[in-house]
């Protein structure tokens, strides 16, 4: 996804753009004798993909980018930074702790490019852009001169993590979660929590789900396996409906309430919404995929392997049953939160996933995309239970599928974005 003509020995100030530029660097034309930095982005960035491929699905579908140049002016807050570093490799740590000594200093000197990047990178072979100009190898060397933040002189490596101080210094900056985050649309302000990335096993396990789950969970949520996810947001709690008429200026819900969950909501009034309120706030949001949705309602890393969201006692953490719920929706945050701080994940409404149903787990991603066939198919999978089913329908195990143009007063939705 990057624009490397100038690499090649051809015109172009695609390279030389603000988005390749050093902060502290006043002049964006292109000038390969003074500034390399854009080179030393690029083989990040070429790096961090060709060892993470899923890195691309944080790219803006608008632009060919990995890091932007906000990611370089507030480093430590860069949500893309942050999972660049959470990528076991050593070579890209290296390359990371290059990157972010150059940012931090007043002005980036670059002469040569020291030796593994040539030799461990395997850039001066047949690999994917030929860095040569005049016949020579491009290279860069930085200035290891930091009197910020503990740096110290010495290389960044991670042979012996236990000895490097730099090492140490960027996992305390970058370790750490980017942490959650509020939007507020005319008004109504909604959280969104920051789900760290890992691995799990999806679907029915009778050791963790219950050796008592009905035939349709053994028959639709098997076979148990393994996904693995970048970090992402998910909705504090199920879309409002006061936030719902804050973005679409109308409500059909059933049970009014602000603070309620929107209901009678079909999967494309959903992503309506979501266009919508995606403009106004500059964020890609989208429904959860089922392995998001999966992920985020067992609680994620911190995961207790609980039944239903948050707890074994589903009184504790869901309304639902017809009789036991008062036979409506209640507001959304009045129960017990799951082990990431995510209200409703089981019971009061059904909530959208962006995936198609599928009969059985066979032939599911590995990662956090959403399982979309080409053409779509008829239906599209819902989670969680609702007011109105009883237990066994709130399990985080259970699945349901409806279709894409139904309204129901069960149905409703939780947001979710990348970053």
């Amino acid at each position: 996804g990057m624009y490397l003509p100038s690499l090649a020995d051809a015109p172009s100030g695609e390279l030389g753009g603000a988005a390749f530029q050093h902060p502290a660097r006043k002049n964006h034309a292109y000038n390969g004798d003074i500034d390399d930095f854009p080179i030393l982005v690029f083989l990040l960035s070429l790096k961090a993909l060709s060892h993470s491929p899923e890195l691309i699905d944080l790219v803006p579908k608008d632009d060919h980018l990995l890091l932007q140049s906000e990611d370089y002016k507030n480093a430590e807050n860069s949500f893309i930074l942050k999972t660049i570093w959470h990528i076991n490799n050593s070579k890209i740590r290296e390359l990371f702790g290059l990157f972010i000594i150059s940012i931090r200093q007043e002005y980036i000197k670059v002469k040569r490019l020291p030796e593994f990047l040539n030799k461990e990178l395997n850039l001066n072979k047949q690999n994917i852009i030929n860095l040569r100009r005049e016949n020579r190898m491009l290279k860069v060397e930085v200035t290891l001169k930091l009197t910020k933040m503990g740096f110290t002189e010495d290389s960044i490596t991670s042979d012996r993590p236990k000895k490097n101080s730099n090492l140490k210094v960027l996992d305390r900056l970058f370790k750490t979660a980017p942490g959650d985050f509020i939007e507020t649309i005319n008004g109504v302000s909604f959280k969104m929590i920051y789900v760290e990335g890992g691995s799990f096993m999806m679907g029915y396990d009778p050791k963790r789900d219950g050796e008592d789950a009905d035939d349709w969970i053994k028959k639709h949520s098997t076979p148990l396996h393994k996904v693995t996810l970048l970090p992402f947001y998910i909705a504090e709690t199920q879309v409002t409906q006061a936030l719902w008429e804050a973005v679409m200026s109308k409500n059909s819900s059933r049970f009014k309430g602000a603070t309620q969950p929107v209901e009678q909501v079909s999967w494309s009034d959903c992503q309506e919404f979501i266009k919508k309120i995606s403009k106004l706030t500059g964020r890609e949001f989208r429904l959860p995929s089922e392995a998001q949705w999966e992920y985020a309602a067992r609680g994620g890393i911190k995961s207790k392997d609980y039944r239903y969201a948050g707890s074994n006692d589903i009184d504790e953490v869901a309304w639902y049953g017809y009789e036991k719920s008062e036979k409506k929706t209640h507001p959304v945050a009045q129960k017990q939160a799951n082990e990431l701080g995510i209200y409703d994940m089981s019971g009061n409404v059904w909530e959208w996933c962006e995936d198609d149903w599928h009969n059985s787990y066979k032939g599911a991603p590995t990662n956090e995309s959403a399982w979309i066939g080409s053409p779509r198919g008829s239906d599209c999978v819902a989670r969680g239970g609702s007011w109105r089913s009883n237990a066994r329908y709130a399990r985080i195990t259970r699945r349901y599928y409806d279709s894409p143009t139904i309204r129901h007063d069960v149905l409703g939705f939780r947001l979710c974005v990348l970053r």
